[in-house]
């Protein structure tokens, strides 16, 4: 027995729900005898790409169809043929399998060079075009650009952008969309109908919605309903919620809305146990991430643009039985864009994580923890020392005895000031990184403004304090010994030695500048070494 979706294949453009511009323009071309030699069929799966690609075929080569029409007879000789897939002049390709360009040579080139057999058209329909090879298609060029009298090529794809430029420029190119719910339960209610079957308007909504637009996905889900559901004794056939339950237990959609207002309501614990029954009950974290992100896309752009908002209520159900429209109604934009950055880069990290679950659950803290304050601005507490160094402890200690308000005005900082405690920053350096520190011993620290300005001789050490974790680093022990937010900038002696010898000649002043030696010492101070011989 065959499945549904082949058993109910339309046979005619009337018969397609969706894709009307695509069908108009088709139908138009047809009947005035305009027919392209190549067109592209390019879009998601599932939406009737190959479907209307033979129904072309068929309209063409249709020995009884109206000059006034598009529509083929689906009686005479070659109608019949090509609907069994036995036509000699409708040649399928599956490009997945055949990529070689000799396979190109020989089943497209030299078959389109021989005339139809019995219809009008050779039509040669060549499924997953993009997987063929950079050869195979520079062989097919030429001929797409001159193709021989009376053949046509349809070439599909769902991933249109790794199909050559030059290839896209020979085609008359028709870009297929996602079917709409609506348009997707006319057909299921259709083959109920012609099943002897009725369902639940409901029924048919969670199908449509299920399937995410792809309608051979809802066929496919209808047949699984239809098997395992038994008709009433003493009624029509109807298809239920119950019975859409059995397979799906919970909707996607259900599951999403009730993720969200957990964490709307900043229930951390609720959102978690949701995330981790999903991995119980066996589904997959990465599509669920997927469905979550697309939906609060649609929150956003519908925030952004109320206009929008009918397009998606469309998808959502006109019912709004998954509260959503609460949900974009108490999530701001701002918070959107937040939740959409934690959570895609939850999915990013749950490709490669040995606990599934585990870039969610870590997504759904940061998300509800309250922000913190600023690290200058945070007491620091001893047993937390990262270096474990006494004298780190020391000044640990004395700066959580200081009330510092972030908030309030701070008088600018000055010379006397930043050189009296640059040895306790060498000191807190030195136990969080001590090679930092003795490059830092090797510069002379000055003022620019209210920014701290270190003055290098050698190039490499300003490389290293360039350096943005280092540069991070530094910052926030600055903050913790001046109690103020502090910005660093590095510069060579090298650059300034010209102002500095105009600033020495208009004040009579000597630049200070590190000693000649300061990098031996503090190499001897680091490694404990000593001097053993002078040349």
């Amino acid at each position: 027995m065959s499945t549904l979706y082949r058993q109910y294949r339309p046979q005619s453009f009337a018969e397609v729900f969706g894709q009307s511009h695509i069908k108009i323009t088709l139908s138009e071309e047809i009947k005035r005898q305009q027919v392209a030699s190549a067109y592209l069929f390019c879009g998601p799966r599932a939406v009737g790409k190959t479907t209307i690609a033979r129904l072309l075929a068929k309209a063409l080569n249709c020995l009884n169809r109206p000059a006034d029409s598009a529509e083929p007879c689906n009686q005479c000789v070659n109608c019949l043929a090509i609907a069994a897939g036995q036509s000699l002049d409708i040649i399928e390709i599956d490009a997945a399998s055949q990529t070689g360009v000799d396979n190109v040579r020989e089943n497209i080139i030299a078959s389109s060079r021989l005339a139809p057999s019995s219809g009008q058209y050779k039509v040669f329909i060549i499924d997953e075009v993009h997987m063929l090879s950079n050869s195979s298609f520079n062989a097919l060029l030429k001929t797409l650009e001159e193709p021989p009298q009376k053949v046509i090529f349809i070439l599909c794809t769902t991933e249109v952008h790794k199909i050559p430029a030059t290839v896209i420029s020979r085609c008359e190119r028709f870009d297929f969309k996602k079917i709409s719910p609506t348009d997707m339960a006319k057909k299921l209610q259709y083959i109920l109908k012609q099943e002897g079957w009725a369902a639940d308007d409901a029924v048919l909504a969670a199908i449509a919605k299920n399937s995410q637009g792809h309608l051979r996905d809802a066929e496919s889900l209808l047949g699984q309903l239809l098997a395992i559901s038994q008709p009433a004794q003493d009624g029509p056939a109807t298809l239920t919620m119950e019975d859409f339950y059995l397979l799906a237990p919970n909707s996607d959609m259900v599951l999403i809305s009730q993720f969200l207002t957990a964490l709307v309501d900043q229930k951390a614990i609720e959102a978690i146990g949701l995330v981790n029954q999903l991995v119980t009950d066996g589904r997959d974290v990465r599509v669920f991430l997927q469905d979550l992100i697309e939906l609060l896309r649609q929150l956003l752009l519908s925030k952004i643009n109320p206009q929008l908002l009918p397009n998606y209520q469309a998808q959502w159900g006109d019912d709004d039985a998954f509260g959503l429209l609460d949900l974009r109604q108490r999530l701001s934009i701002n918070r959107l864009v937040q939740l959409l950055q934690v959570f895609l880069q939850a999915f990013n990290e749950s490709k490669e994580a040995f606990i599934s679950q585990l870039p969610i659950e870590l997504a759904i803290v940061k998300v509800l923890q309250p922000a913190e304050p600023p690290a200058a601005s945070r007491p620091i507490n001893p047993s937390q020392s990262p270096g474990g160094n006494q004298e780190t402890d020391k000044i640990s200690e004395a700066i959580n005895e200081i009330k510092y308000d972030a908030t309030a005005s701070q008088p600018p900082l000055l010379i006397d000031d930043l050189l009296n405690q640059w040895p306790t920053v060498l000191d807190m350096v030195k136990g969080r990184n001590a090679g930092l520190s003795v490059t830092l011993k090797a510069c002379q620290p000055q003022l620019d403004g209210q920014q701290v300005c270190l003055l290098f001789r050698y190039k490499f050490h300003q490389d290293q304090v360039n350096q943005p974790k280092i540069k991070h680093l530094l910052e926030e022990i600055l903050a913790e010994v001046y109690h103020r937010p502090v910005m660093i900038a590095t510069k060579l002696l090298a650059d300034l030695d010209i102002k500095l010898e105009k600033k020495q000649s208009s004040t009579g002043s000597t630049p200070v500048t590190p000693s000649d030696d300061s990098a031996i010492n503090n190499l001897l101070e680091i490694f404990d070494g000593q001097i053993v011989g002078e040349a």
